[in-house]
């Protein structure tokens, strides 16, 4: 979803603030996960965020330089066994209280992500019901720490979500390496690098 759309669940810094970062990094912003969904809780959930760029390089730049960070994952998963790939961020304004996970992707991902998407955010009632019990608990009476509450909610996606997709972080370049020799999904990756 983009900014426009989630407006209504933000407060006025919040939608100031990204939309003052998507025309820094002048492109758009696309809002997953709670935030796009029914299980989003004001104040507790982080924003998950993709976005899409012709120039990867010239934008991870960007975003190194402007959240004075170079630390980032390279992701790799699959999509109806198509391959893809990105840089992902953990991301805090500090000042304004703001997390995001934030995922850059190449411009060729757009279509077929954003499909996928659309499709994970509409989860079935039971699942946003066990999410939202597991958030209060968390958030509201401190029941589950960080580390129990991060492990319980993706075994709960992973095994409930009929939807659902996985990633990994690429730690050498060998695996990747496979897929992006193909010339059918080259489309889709990230050029890989040494320090992969």
């Amino acid at each position: 979803m983009e900014l426009e759309e989630i407006k209504n669940n933000l407060d006025k810094k919040e939608y100031e603030y990204f939309l003052e970062l998507s025309n820094i990094l002048e492109l758009p912003l696309y809002f997953i996960g709670s935030i796009a969904r029914n299980d989003y809780i004001k104040g507790k959930s982080d924003f998950d965020i993709e976005i899409f760029s012709e120039n990867v390089i010239s934008t991870k730049i960007k975003i190194d330089h402007l959240f004075k960070k170079t630390d980032n994952k390279f992701i790799f998963f699959r999509i109806d066994n198509i391959p893809f790939s990105g840089y992902k961020y953990n991301l805090k304004n500090e000042e304004k209280s703001i997390r995001m996970d934030f995922t850059l992707y190449k411009k060729e991902c757009q279509p077929i992500l954003l499909y996928h998407r659309n499709i994970e955010k509409n989860l079935p009632f039971y699942i946003s019901i066990v999410l939202f019990i597991l958030k209060y608990l968390h958030y509201y009476l401190y029941i589950i720490n960080n580390h129990n509450y991060s492990y319980l909610k993706k075994k709960i996606w992973y095994l409930f979500n009929p939807n659902k997709t996985n990633s990994i972080t690429i730690q050498n370049n060998e695996v990747y390496q496979k897929y992006y020799e193909n010339e059918n999904i080259k489309t889709y990756l990230i050029k890989p690098t040494k320090d992969i």
